[in-house]
């Protein structure tokens, strides 16, 4: 699963059932082994994060499968900034936003895309149409405030990533995730 803070863990089931998930730490652990044992039990696919060209690849079918299911004139949101996922929504969707929560980003312009802060998501939500927003949610803690503002205020949201995969099963949540293994 990833995480803003990285790290090795060996521990059992037991172990991580005893775990508090109030660290984006040990959220990450337990999604990383719900996610192994979804995928042991063949409940999901695409847990392991695509390397070298996989993430531009997995960009530019994102930005195809949103373009042949939405009208080019549909206001995107993305949570969470992803780059490659990014340049290719931007050409395609011009009323397009990103949030997100590192400050290395917030006020930068890349790849042609200027990042805002996770701060406005409430705003940028009301804004939107469509939120695609990353998996990492689940792990730093924010998923639950954008799936209720998404709900209060009746917007789609389609999550991308690896992180996410074992609760998208479980919540019947939209996960998109083209080039990962």
């Amino acid at each position: 699963a990833y995480t803003d803070e990285p790290f090795y863990y060996e521990g059992n089931l037991k172990d991580v059932q005893q775990l508090e998930l109030t660290t984006s730490r040990n959220r990450a652990i337990f999604i990383a082994v719900a996610n192994a044992i979804y995928r042991h039990l063949g409940l999901v696919t695409n847990t392991v994060h695509c390397r070298d060209e996989g993430p531009d690849l997995c960009g530019r079918k994102i930005a195809e499968h949103l373009a042949s299911n939405l009208s080019s004139k549909c206001k995107l949101l993305m949570i969470g900034f992803q780059p490659a996922i990014a340049y290719n929504i931007s050409r395609t969707f011009k009323n397009f936003r990103v949030t997100d929560m590192d400050s290395a980003n917030i006020g930068q312009v890349k790849r042609g895309v200027l990042i805002e802060s996770y701060e406005g998501n409430k705003e940028a939500i009301k804004w939107s149409d469509i939120v695609v927003a990353t998996g990492s949610t689940i792990v730093n803690g924010t998923i639950d405030e954008i799936l209720r503002l998404c709900h209060e205020k009746k917007k789609r949201v389609i999550f991308y990533g690896v992180t996410i995969a074992s609760a998208t099963y479980e919540f019947g949540l939209e996960r998109l995730c083209f080039e990962s293994s």
